[in-house]
């Protein structure tokens, strides 16, 4: 199986977060790795565009049990841009948990307060986590939340502002979770 990076979070679509979404997604099907979703609009979403116009692989969590339960119980959670959904029939926080747990890197882009649920996942997994600053939401505070907390190491998060480079340090600044 390919890696996966789990691109999490919300946000407003300005044309600025839009792009920069995109922007991470393209360098994530640059980098060889698969972007997964939790099948959600807003960032992600915009994520999984950039990372099918360059050419990569999407997948996205569904909470839904098949296609059909998705499109009555979760219409406005959008399918299209993935290649291959994952139908957990776990509901929207069952979902969350698969994302998490399979993503090699997590990427927060803005983000509310499924997103601080998932953020708490990849703590308690020990994943590392690249905050795209300037996107709003969790991405701009947990730095603050995190302060709060000694039990884990401050390198295992990486604040940027630049969507290329945030890719590039999440994956060349941690090399180990390839071994995994």
């Amino acid at each position: 199986m390919h890696k996966q990076i789990a691109v999490i979070g919300s946000g407003e679509d300005s044309l600025e977060l839009i792009l920069r979404a995109f922007n991470v997604g393209t360098e994530i099907a640059k980098r060889g790795y698969v972007l997964s979703t939790g099948c959600v609009s807003n960032s992600p979403y915009h994520a999984a565009r950039g990372a099918k116009g360059a050419g990569g692989l999407t997948m996205g969590y569904s909470p839904a049990a098949d296609f059909e339960d998705h499109k009555e119980r979760f219409p406005k959670l959008p399918l299209d841009f993935l290649d291959i959904v994952v139908f957990t029939d776990n509901g929207l926080e069952g979902r969350s948990d698969m994302l998490v747990k399979n993503g090699q890197y997590i990427i927060v882009i803005g983000g509310d307060w499924g997103t601080l649920r998932e953020l708490t996942i990849a703590y308690k997994r020990k994943k590392y986590i690249g905050l795209l600053k300037g996107s709003g939401g969790m991405a701009d505070n947990l730095e603050e939340v995190q302060k709060l907390f000694t039990r884990r190491s401050p390198e295992s998060i990486i604040y940027e502002l630049y969507p290329e480079i945030l890719v590039r340090e999440l994956t060349e600044g941690f090399p180990e979770m390839d071994k995994k």
